[in-house]
């Protein structure tokens, strides 16, 4: 029943630069993103066309994260000694390559494929490079959006956020006006999807009246909940069985 949701879907990439505490990604995929060629998507884009199940719709074009397609460190030598946990945290690593130009180019290519119809991005969205890619907030918002933009802040409160190794509040605010902008300008009536995680490790009840208040401000309805649980192979696991941060201070769990 699970495999209609996914069959006209195409992974681009595998790997995360992400960091997130949460999230074993970048443990069994790896820091480093490795991206297919446009001509191997594009290949199995026509593929699937082939299929007697399709009906026009490439359902997502995407992976861990869809719009860090082609993007990584612009220095091999320095990505050979870096030790940064993260390329995107606290911030956006200097070295890191943020260039939209080969997803855009990926996404020209596969709707002009004959009897593609739409080409979806369904994975989710990391805000913080979105809100540098305007160029590709255009593209996402006029042609490969299907109703909605997907993007995980997680948090409101800035020092749960650090602890997650997100980015903080203001940047998703940004993200959001952004979007809705673009979608206004366009005559779009699209909406983000916004996942949150209740109660992880060191949030307490005022940060999550926090995420309320954040919800309430920029007028988005939550129809799910995120609830923490210690995945195994993540930071976050060891934090909330040591009821301690990376740093070794006690947090509330």
């Amino acid at each position: 029943p699970a495999l209609p949701a996914i069959q006209t879907s195409i992974i681009t990439h595998r790997g995360c630069p992400g960091g997130c505490t949460f999230c074993a990604i970048g443990v069994h995929h790896g820091k480093t993103i490795r991206s297919r060629s446009i001509a191997s998507v594009c290949a199995e884009a026509r593929a699937i066309g082939r299929e007697p199940f399709f009906r026009g719709t490439i359902s997502d074009l995407g992976g861990p994260t869809a719009n860090l397609y082609g993007m990584g460190c612009a220095s091999p030598d320095c990505e050979a000694r870096c030790r940064r946990p993260a390329c995107l945290w606290p911030e956006i690593c200097p070295s890191f390559r943020l260039d939209a130009g080969p997803f855009r180019e990926l996404l020209a290519q596969v709707r002009a494929i004959p009897g593609v119809a739409h080409a979806y991005v369904a994975s989710g969205v990391r805000h913080d490079v979105l809100l540098r890619t305007p160029e590709l907030l255009r593209d996402l918002v006029a042609r490969h959006t299907g109703g909605r933009l997907k993007i995980a802040p997680e948090h409101a409160a800035d020092r749960v956020l650090d602890l997650m190794r997100k980015p903080h509040a203001a940047a998703f605010e940004a993200a959001a006006r952004a979007f809705r902008e673009e979608c206004r300008a366009q005559g779009r009536a699209y909406r983000l999807t916004s996942y949150f995680i209740a109660s992880f490790p060191g949030s307490r009840d005022e940060d999550m009246w926090a995420v309320k208040e954040l919800l309430e401000r920029l007028d988005i309805e939550v129809d799910q909940v995120q609830d923490f649980w210690p995945a195994p192979l993540t930071l976050a696991a060891a934090m909330y069985f040591a009821e301690e941060d990376l740093d070794g201070n006690p947090i509330f769990v």
